[in-house]
C-alpha cells in the first residue's frame, strides 16, 4: 500500500536563501537514491495569495508519496534502516537542521507531518507550473 504525507517545515527568519537551496538539492539527491519515493514535491508557501489560516512566514511544505512502507523508511533512515541511519534525508537533517525552528528537545526540525489516505483522483503527466 502507498504511502502519502504531507509535511510542514518552518524556515528560520534570513535562512529563506539557504534552506531553499539545500531542499532543492535534497530533492534531486532522493529522485537520484530513491526509486521508491514517486513523488517528492517540496512547496513554499505562496504567503501573497489566500490562505486560512495565515501560515508562518517561511512555511515549507512537503507533499510526499512512496511505493509502500518499506520506501518510506528507507526515506527516512536510509537503506542501513533506522539502526544505521545514512541517505539522502538523514545526511540532508545533519548538515541543515539549523535552518529551520527546531525542537528545543532533540534539536531536529519541527514537522507537522499528516499521513494521508488517498479516497480518489488523478495525476496529470504534464510537467507542473514554474519547477
Amino acid at each position: 500500500m502507498k504511502v502519502a504525507v504531507i509535511a510542514k517545515w518552518t524556515i528560520l527568519p534570513g535562512k529563506q536563501t539557504e534552506a531553499v537551496t539545500a531542499i532543492n538539492a535534497l530533492a534531486e539527491k532522493v529522485k537520484a537514491a530513491e526509486s521508491g519515493t514517486l513523488v517528492y514535491l517540496p512547496h513554499e508557501v505562496n504567503i501573497e495569495s489566500y490562505n486560512n489560516p495565515v501560515p508562518y512566514d517561511g512555511e515549507i511544505v512537503f507533499y510526499e508519496v512512496y511505493q509502500d512502507q518499506d520506501a518510506f523508511d528507507v526515506h527516512l533512515y536510509g537503506p542501513n534502516g533506522k539502526d544505521n541511519p545514512s541517505g539522502p534525508f538523514t545526511d540532508f537533517l545533519k548538515q541543515y537542521s539549523h535552518l529551520f525552528l527546531c525542537n528545543k528537545n532533540d534539536g531536529k526540525p519541527y514537522m507537522h507531518v499528516e499521513a494521508l489516505h488517498l479516497l480518489s483522483g488523478f495525476i496529470r503527466e504534464e510537467k507542473p507550473h514554474d519547477v
